[in-house]
């Protein structure tokens, strides 16, 4: 509609889901740190709450 690819990568058993607007992804994750641009997974890695969907 407004020319912006979304997508919502997301699998089972991965440590966060992944809003993707054009090429820049948004983390959706659940965290006790709010607000913080970073979290740490269910795998215990400190993951950034922004990323490259490319």
């Amino acid at each position: 509609m407004l020319g912006v690819t979304l997508t919502f990568p997301f699998t089972p058993g991965d440590p966060a889901a992944w809003l993707c607007i054009g090429d820049a992804g948004f983390g959706l994750v659940q965290t006790e740190d709010v607000p913080r641009l970073e979290f740490t997974d269910s795998q215990g890695n400190l993951q950034s709450i922004v990323r490259s969907c490319r």
